[in-house]
């Protein structure tokens, strides 16, 4: 999963508090590996909202179970959408197992948490999007980094991982370090946003 379930997955698994909660019934986004079959992701995804559903990867229009929750299954060609997600393919993902409001459980599998929050703070600077997703992204790929550098180890932050990434998140890593090394004066610059997408405060 790459919406929103994800954050929270990593911080079951950081022992921290990583994400916020998301509506009901919001849809789910799945990315699909190379090695899915056509129509097992579905299911697995179909039940997690409560109903088991079948249905192809090639069926046109949204896919809804009974219950009419939304699953928006992306493949990850280079430029399609959603922006980057091929990048997140490959590497270790992190499964967690969570309970839904229904009291139902359901195992979440989230990808590589290292280029996810790189991916978002990329996807924050990102010109066209809306400001308040672009913020969003910012802070929760900067407060993932932080709690990967924290409290992690098994996702270390050097130059080993470093070295392996795309350009584009290869900038956006060395910004991230620079960063810490050097702390921005204002919030729009901690986040790495730029200032005209931040909203002014209200008054």
């Amino acid at each position: 999963m790459i919406g929103p379930e994800a954050p929270i997955t990593y911080g079951l698994a950081a022992g921290s508090r990583i994400g916020q909660a998301f509506p009901a019934g919001a849809p789910l986004e799945l990315v699909a590996g190379p090695e899915d079959a056509d129509t097992a992701a579905f299911d697995v995804l179909m039940t997690f909202c409560g109903s088991p559903y079948r249905a192809s990867r090639g069926r046109a229009g949204p896919v809804r179970n009974p219950a009419g929750h939304e699953v928006r299954l992306h493949r990850p060609d280079l430029g399609a959408e959603p922006e980057g997600a091929e990048w997140l393919l490959g590497g270790q993902t992190v499964a967690r197992v969570v309970v839904s409001v229904e009291g139902i459980p359901a195992q979440i599998v989230a990808p590589e948490p290292r280029t996810f929050a790189l991916r978002k703070l990329w996807l924050a600077r990102r010109t066209g999007r809306d400001p308040a997703d672009r913020e969003r992204d910012a802070r929760d790929g900067a407060t993932l980094l932080e709690a990967l550098a924290a409290g992690m180890p098994g996702f270390p932050l050097h130059e080993g991982f470093a070295g392996a990434l795309p350009g584009p998140l290869r900038e956006v890593f060395d910004r991230w370090q620079a960063r810490r090394q050097h702390p921005a004066p204002s919030p729009a610059r901690d986040l790495d946003i730029p200032s005209s997408s931040v909203a002014a405060p209200r008054t």
